[in-house]
């Protein structure tokens, strides 16, 4: 069986985006463009997958904290990748899209990271519905129940994807990668993502370069100290 992981966002990273601006001049703004009649579908996509057309200018992002310099960063259900991360991703159309972003109005160093909105476009059939813990939950009013995992997600001892990035054919709101595809980005040394395993207990366990690793706290830079086990 191939080693599934899921793909998301550092807690530290989270708290670079949580951590200093104002009342009036928050440190990032993501506005997105959604085409008429497809505003429902927008509502739902906050929850899980929903394939939408996007128009050419998918979003604008404001980000105004001058030393943000993340690789990969999430906001909201949203996630965003710089040049460099796609480079080393080399994900082919079949396996994700990239949807334009103007950040003409951040700061330079975030500017010239030239973010762009990932959207995996593979769908694999990996998890083990009877084994894993989720709900069915109806996030608002007028839209339809989706999945929500409260426990473990339990991948099939079968499994064995045929992309390296993809969405769980049933849940759709996480994004699932093959651990050839973890070590190539951890290898390029690309930052902000972490990379957690399933089925992960008591503890947040993660693929590193060196193994698998737990959290065990934060230094006073607010970045993971992490163990091996």
């Amino acid at each position: 069986m191939t080693n599934i992981y899921r793909m998301k966002a550092k807690f530290s990273t989270d708290l670079a985006l949580a951590v200093g601006g104002s009342d009036d001049l928050p440190l990032i703004e993501l506005s997105y463009n959604v085409r008429r009649g497809e505003g429902k579908n927008f509502q739902l996509s906050m929850y899980q997958r929903v394939k939408m057309k996007p128009p050419k200018l998918a979003a604008e992002l404001v980000l105004r904290k001058e030393d943000f310099d993340f690789d990969y960063f999430q906001w909201g259900p949203t996630v965003l990748v710089s040049e460099r991360m796609r480079q080393v991703m080399a994900l082919d159309a079949a396996t994700a899209r990239y949807l334009e972003v103007d950040s003409s109005r951040s700061a330079p160093l975030p500017r010239s990271k030239n973010y762009k909105i990932l959207e995996p476009e593979a769908d694999e059939d990996v998890s083990d519905l009877e084994r894993s813990e989720y709900e069915m939950v109806q996030f608002m009013p007028g839209l339809p129940s989706t999945p929500s995992l409260y426990g473990h997600l339990v991948v099939r001892t079968d499994t064995e994807p045929r992309h390296e990035l993809f969405y769980d054919a049933f849940f759709t709101a996480d994004i699932f990668c093959t651990e050839a595809f973890a070590l190539r980005v951890l290898r390029a040394g690309c930052t902000g993502v972490e990379f957690g395993v399933l089925n992960e207990g008591e503890h947040r366990l993660c693929r590193t370069l060196r193994g698998i690793e737990r959290v065990r706290g934060y230094d006073e830079a607010r970045q993971e100290i992490m163990e091996l086990v």
